[in-house]
């Protein structure tokens, strides 16, 4: 960690799962989660106590990016190889992730929206965007068409806000009106 009052402080180093690529805080600030892609895992950094070692939970094949709910009670994770989303019930964190129903292919971000009912998953192989009902995560998605190569995603602060979607090989991206 970088102390802000000195910028000559050195990083601290924590050791993760192979091959790190997605990275979620949880809202209240106390937990690290990483996508370890190589590793099928998430590494739980305890951020009180970072350099202690990481919990690590198994969950599908190839993680690629992590979101943690509004709430914090939820984690969703993409599983780019196994062409699933990973769900970590965070009272429960030692208890096996249950999976919710398969999109379009191989996931690759992940986006709660503000209000925690909505979870956005992108599917790089397609053109849209999948929109899974938190309250129900086994029921199949509905889709929002957006261009080809849907990469990455933000959803706006507001539940009635937006989600922005950046597309992989066309220069541009998505707004979606979630209102």
């Amino acid at each position: 960690m970088i102390d802000a009052a000195r910028s000559t402080a050195p990083a601290t180093v924590i050791a993760v799962g192979d091959s790190p690529s997605g990275i979620a805080v949880s809202p209240d600030g106390t937990r690290l989660y990483v996508a370890n892609s190589k590793s099928s895992s998430i590494s739980v950094i305890d951020t009180a106590r970072p350099t202690e070692t990481p919990l690590t939970i198994a969950v599908g094949s190839g993680p690629f990016n992590v979101a943690a709910s509004p709430a914090g009670n939820r984690v969703y994770v993409s599983n780019s190889e196994s062409e699933s989303v990973s769900v970590i019930d965070t009272a429960r964190i030692y208890e096996e992730p249950s999976v919710i129903a398969k999109g379009n292919g191989r996931p690759g971000d992940v986006a709660v929206s503000a209000d925690g009912a909505r979870l956005y998953v992108t599917y790089s192989e397609s053109e849209n965007v999948s929109v899974f009902d938190t309250a129900r995560p086994t029921a199949p998605p509905y889709t929002i068409a957006v261009r080809a190569k849907p990469l990455r995603l933000a959803a706006s602060p507001k539940s009635t806000g937006h989600v922005y979607v950046t597309h992989g090989q066309s220069n541009d991206f998505s707004v979606i009106d979630m209102g």
